[in-house]
């Protein structure tokens, strides 16, 4: 009913946004009794699938995913290969099969399943993705600092570089014009 209503907004990116919003809702209360769809034994994320991966485990850490979240993630996805050609229905079946994975086996074994996926370029993408989308609705809460130095401490990057693409984001996440 709220996709319905959502339709007749008129505005594609509104409709697109609330959509998400009702779909990330309705997939997780699916997966709350049932993870049936997780990915099955002894198969291997692509690159693509790894990258999504991560992108849902940096909003799903501390066990809730708001709207600006949801918003925040599809944006992110949508400027990429090959998120921006994915139908919704594909991108769907992929938040389906992570989501169950998550419920199964908790989001710290979704990062260590994907990050191997990466080449050392898409895991500082990843990284820089991630701390994006926790610093989205401005409170980085410690459950989401420990998902961020966890999958830190996993990646195969020059010694020093995951500390330095953290503090960019960092500091282009502060409101430093903000009230003291």
């Amino acid at each position: 009913m709220e996709q319905k209503i959502a339709k007749q907004v008129g505005d594609s990116g509104l409709i697109h946004e609330l959509e998400l919003a009702v779909h990330v809702k309705e997939t997780v209360a699916r997966f709350t009794s049932n993870a049936a769809m997780a990915f099955p034994c002894g198969w291997s994320m692509t690159p693509g699938e790894a990258f999504a991966a991560i992108a849902l485990a940096a909003i799903a850490c501390d066990g809730s995913m708001d709207r600006q979240e949801a918003v925040a993630l599809r944006g992110q996805l949508n400027k990429r290969t090959p998120f921006r050609d994915l139908s919704d229905d594909s991108m769907g079946s992929l938040f389906d099969r992570l989501i169950a994975q998550i419920r199964d086996q908790g989001w710290e074994s979704l990062i260590n399943e994907a990050l191997p996926q990466l080449t050392l370029s898409q895991q500082e993408t990843a990284l820089a993705m991630a701390a994006m989308l926790v610093h989205c609705d401005r409170v980085v809460d410690p459950a989401e600092d420990a998902m961020l130095r966890l999958m830190a401490s996993q990646l195969k990057l020059p010694e020093g570089r995951a500390a330095q693409i953290l503090d960019v984001i960092n500091v282009l996440s502060r409101d430093s014009l903000a009230s003291n």
